[in-house]
């Protein structure tokens, strides 16, 4: 499980600002997406990495943006300490939040081999770039703490992405939970980086994905409040970057 609607309504309530508003940042984008074909771009991006050792899986970092959501947070550590994929780190950026509640975190670190990071309060994109700049990992798996992946997600995405080296990033569909974490009608099917389409609404995948570091490096979160994914994809496109989703609700 999953994701909870109000994130893609809001992404969609703000779609028209985000065009009106970026307007700028976009075509930017764009300029240095006509300067890089795709092979080229994503030569620039992931320089040539040794192997892990014969048997070894490559380690994931999983980067937990944290501000003010305590009643989540333990379930989302719990369905990170579930995944398939034996070789993760986990690091929690805690965005400036410090009500008596999100002791949560000290107490999750003395029971799980997690890092806690805190920092002033700078936003979701901050918190997210912090912890892709602090990760070990070949690839990030930005997760938000009220989602909740299904156990084989990371694996998954992981198994795609070293089968196929011109992808920048992996993602899967979605189901959608309410506040109780209770199933709801409907879910999110992204279809990939179809460029035509991903200009008006972000159909190129969730907020949860498993992306190389290093294109993350290159391409950081921009502060974009509520479509800082989108904005990414829409990146990432114009850098003549692709992704792929898996067509199973692995979310």
């Amino acid at each position: 499980m999953r994701r909870r609607q109000d994130h893609l309504l809001g992404q969609r309530r703000r779609g028209l600002a985000f065009r009106r508003d970026h307007r700028e940042m976009l075509i930017a984008h764009e300029a240095r997406g006509r300067a890089l074909d795709g092979a080229a771009a994503f030569a620039a991006l992931v320089p040539a990495a040794s192997p892990p050792p014969a048997g070894e899986p490559p380690l994931v970092s999983v980067v937990l943006p944290y501000h003010s959501m305590a009643a989540y947070v333990e379930q989302a550590v719990a369905a990170v300490g579930a995944q398939t994929h034996p070789a993760l780190e986990l690091i929690v950026v805690n965005d400036g939040s410090f009500a008596a509640e999100d002791a949560i975190l000290a107490r999750l670190g003395s029971n799980r081999p997690l890092q806690v990071v805190t920092t002033t309060n700078a936003g979701l994109a901050h918190a997210r770039n912090t912890g892709v700049r602090l990760a070990r990992g070949r690839y990030v798996f930005p997760l938000d703490p009220d989602n909740w992946p299904e156990p084989t997600f990371v694996e998954r995405c992981v198994a795609a992405l070293e089968a196929d080296p011109a992808l920048a990033y992996v993602t899967a569909w979605s189901s959608f939970v309410d506040e109780a974490g209770e199933p709801i009608a409907g879910g999110y099917a992204p279809l990939g980086p179809l460029a035509g389409v991903l200009a008006e609404q972000n159909v190129a995948g969730d907020a949860m994905a498993v992306l190389r570091r290093d294109v993350l490096l290159r391409f950081p979160y921009e502060d974009v409040t509520g479509i800082e994914d989108w904005t990414l994809y829409r990146a990432l496109g114009a850098g003549g970057l692709v992704g792929h989703a898996v067509p199973e609700r692995l979310l």
